[in-house]
């Protein structure tokens, strides 16, 4: 049913191997991951990495570039997150930031398999007010970045609200210009986050 009507299909890898991938994102989770970019693959669609950068993957990343160089051909982007706290979300007890150096290290040898415009990092400050993403209960929601912590504006609830109203919302709150890579990478890839690489290289 997805392949009728997506042309894109995102899909989170937060290790190479099941054990580490499933020590983040749950047991079981590896196999369904890697089930899904062999269907996506298969059928021709257009395949999204996102991987959040963490204490426990830090030193799996570039495992996890070998495990995607299959399917260069299909991946638009890979992107790495900075790992986000949120001021609101308790269940956040174990702090995984990685220190600056540790990232740059690792950073700098990624891509070079995949495609160098292929690769991004997005540190919390980026992601700020730079995505609109819908909650299971229907909140549409933009994440804010205050000093050290993340939190959710909630614009609405598009079950029982206005969608209209939520978008004017949005419209009035986001910055474009933290869209416009995400524009790009779409279509062939991003020079100037590929530069921005380079810097952190």
């Amino acid at each position: 049913q997805i392949n009728k009507y997506a042309d894109t299909i995102g899909i989170p890898i937060e290790g190479s191997t099941r054990k580490n991938h499933d020590a983040i994102r749950g047991i079981g989770n590896f196999k369904n991951t890697t089930n899904a970019l062999k269907v996506a693959y298969k059928n021709n669609k257009k395949i999204y990495i996102s991987t959040v950068v963490t204490e426990n993957n830090i030193f799996d990343i570039a495992d996890i570039e070998n495990l995607l160089i299959q399917y260069k051909d299909r991946i638009i982007y890979w992107k790495l997150y900075e790992f986000i706290e949120y001021h609101d979300k308790p269940f956040q007890k174990i702090k995984h930031a990685i220190s600056t150096e540790v990232v740059k290290r690792i950073i700098k040898d990624i891509g070079k398999k995949l495609g160098r415009n292929k690769v991004f990092y997005l540190t919390s400050a980026d992601r700020s007010e730079a995505s609109f993403l819908i909650n299971p209960n229907g909140d549409a929601i933009v994440p804010r970045k205050e000093k050290d912590k993340t939190h959710d504006i909630v614009l609405g609830n598009i079950l029982f609200n206005d969608v209209k109203n939520i978008f004017e919302k949005w419209n009035n709150l986001i910055d474009y210009h933290k869209y416009q890579c995400h524009e790009c990478a779409l279509k062939n890839g991003c020079v100037k986050m590929e530069n921005k690489i380079g810097e952190i290289a």
